[in-house]
């Protein structure tokens, strides 16, 4: 009898490492990256959109994570890292980075709802 007891606490922790398995990949996360500049005129035009498909796609796995970088040295590195690991150049902001993608300006910002639900397949 003393072994069933002592492979309980084994089993509970399969089980549950399992169902964290399956649970992790119910859903796709991808993180929407949002790089603004305060007081930066086109990118309170575009902040509201960026924001909508936010909302609007967050029950299926995207996340938004907005960064302003005109103040912010910090916020302004991971902004020229996360370009330059995709062969881009900053020019200026609104900028949107989403999965090997990036958008830059008022124009192609309005664009990636097409590219959302390719990541979110």
């Amino acid at each position: 009898m003393r072994p069933i007891f002592a492979a309980a606490p084994l089993c509970l922790a399969l089980a549950i490492a399992l169902g964290a398995t399956v649970a992790g990949t119910a859903a796709q996360k991808v993180v929407l990256y949002y790089f603004y500049g305060t007081g930066c005129v086109n990118c309170a035009k575009t902040q509201p959109i960026v924001e909508q498909l936010a909302y609007k796609y967050r029950t299926r796995g995207l996340t938004l994570q907005s960064y302003e970088v005109w103040y912010n040295t910090n916020n302004r590195a991971l902004l020229l890292r996360l370009a330059q690991e995709r062969g881009k150049s900053v020019q200026g902001v609104p900028i949107v980075i989403i999965g090997r993608d990036v958008y830059m300006g008022v124009k192609s910002i309005s664009e990636i709802e097409r590219r959302i639900n390719t990541y979110l397949k």
